[in-house]
């Protein structure tokens, strides 16, 4: 019989699980229409004598990338409240609305406590790749409901399957 757990963010949290996501998409994402601005600026005064057509085609996609990077934060942000971690005999999946799905076997886990979120890495997936394209990690918020019943978990399969140790 298989048993199936599911986990979810605590929806009293939710406020602090927002504001984290907030700071990393404006970290990664919110800078880059400005970014983009002054390097045509600076290939404009370097390459061209006129301004005005750079400033006219460079500013209004300088604004639509901001507006969009604005709406995309606020997607989301909405969609945190659907992810769910689902634990059963087989692995631990991550399913969320606008997440990609993430499944990770027991035979290769591995997992780490950081600061803000647990990480569950798959150690068969090369620290690069899971690193560059976020292939083989899954990153679970502290503000999960029922914490310590997932890390009891996460233990017994660890010692259960053997699984490496993570290096850090």
């Amino acid at each position: 019989m298989q048993q199936i757990i599911e986990f979810r963010i605590n929806p009293e949290l939710y406020p602090s699980v927002r504001k984290r996501f907030k700071r990393l998409f404006y970290q990664k994402m919110f800078y880059l229409p400005g970014i983009l601005l002054v390097i045509w600026l600076i290939m404009a005064v370097a390459y061209s004598e006129d301004l005005l057509p750079t400033l006219v085609i460079g500013v209004p996609v300088t604004i639509f990338l901001l507006l969009l990077s604005l709406y995309v934060n606020g997607q989301i942000t909405k969609e945190i409240k659907t992810y769910r971690f689902i634990v059963n005999e087989k692995g631990i999946e991550h399913i969320g609305y606008g997440v990609n799905y993430s499944f990770i076997s027991w035979a290769g886990m591995d997992y780490s406590q950081k600061k803000d979120e647990i990480w569950v890495i798959d150690t068969s997936v090369p620290g690069f790749i899971r690193w560059f394209m976020g292939i083989g990690v899954i990153r679970i918020p502290n503000e999960i409901e029922d914490k310590e019943a997932l890390l009891q978990i996460l233990d017994a399969k660890k010692v259960e399957y053997g699984s490496k140790q993570l290096v850090k």
